[in-house]
């Protein structure tokens, strides 16, 4: 299955990129982007599945989320100067926005052809796809300064990319009802919300490896810290620029055992088992066959 998808990814930039050197690279990053779980293009296929679906283009169009998926992870990472050791971050920043344009703009050509017929789907896709771009300009302005301006942020960035991986199982479907929109949106988006808890906890100690205390991003933990800036005061002072990256690095064990003695994990991985109760909820809601349906629900639980 994710073997066609893999195949349905290469062909598309293949068909769709005329620059040698653009299409190797692609396809080189298409190679490290399928090495893993391909959970995202799974969410479509699943989506799909699961209301016994059996379009034609179903992989095609897992491509395309996977596809779409992996020009966001490019520019994510180039913003956010992480992930070092992925191959899109060997090479200028100039090769890789002509990469992501690339890739975005093949994806959307095969949509508008195997959705011929439904151009209120290519017109969805288009404004999930603007919303994410909104979310993820949202993030690297780096204002949120409360709890309600980070979840709406997430549902912006993290939300829209989910529901369009979501929505493009279910719209490739004959027949489709208003219900079972409502319902695999709100599945999707508490998805994401559930997926970027993960990373935030993930993200607060300082390691060798991406950090977000030491970018300075604005995540669920660290506004935890800040909102209770008087029992942390390095933390604060470091966020209001009093401190330097250095200073900060230099004391990262200390730092660390701030973090962990904080609650701010604790607190984040509660609200994240607040949104994985609610999904539960709605998903009992939700009309549709096994083994597909837990294959969805699983995902939820599963790291991409």
């Amino acid at each position: 299955m994710l073997t066609e998808v893999h195949k349905e990814m290469n062909n598309m930039i293949s068909q769709h990129t005329h620059v040698p050197e653009l299409k190797d690279l692609a396809l080189s990053f298409i190679k490290e982007q399928t090495k893993d779980s391909m959970h995202w293009s799974k969410l479509t296929l699943y989506s799909h599945r699961m209301f016994c679906g059996k379009s034609e283009h179903i992989y095609k169009v897992a491509a395309i989320t996977e596809l779409i998926f992996l020009a966001s992870d490019i520019l994510d990472d180039i913003q956010d100067q992480d992930h070092h050791s992925k191959p899109w971050m060997q090479h200028p920043k100039d090769y890789m926005f002509n990469i992501i344009l690339t890739i975005v703009l093949s994806s959307i050509g095969e949509l508008n052809t195997i959705f011929e017929d439904k151009p209120t789907s290519v017109n969805k896709v288009n404004d999930l796809i603007i919303q994410s771009i909104y979310g993820q300009q949202l993030d690297i302005q780096n204002t949120v300064s409360t709890e309600e301006e980070y979840f709406f942020m997430l549902e912006k960035k993290s939300c829209s990319l989910i529901r369009l991986a979501c929505y493009l199982g279910y719209s490739s479907l004959k027949n489709n009802d208003s219900n079972l929109t409502n319902i695999l949106d709100e599945l999707a988006a508490i998805t994401g919300i559930i997926h970027q808890l993960e990373n935030d906890i993930n993200d607060i100690l300082i390691t060798e490896h991406k950090n977000d205390l030491l970018h300075k991003k604005r995540t669920l933990p660290v506004l935890y810290l800040l909102k209770h800036g008087d029992e942390f005061p390095i933390i604060k002072q470091y966020y209001e620029g009093e401190i330097s990256k250095g200073e900060i690095h230099a004391k990262k064990d200390e730092i660390n055992q701030i973090i962990q003695d904080s609650g701010c994990i604790e607190y984040a991985r509660v609200i994240q088992t607040l949104y994985i109760h609610k999904f539960d909820e709605v998903f009992e809601t939700l009309d549709a066959v096994s083994p597909w349906k837990e294959r969805f629900r699983d995902l939820v639980y599963t790291e991409k």
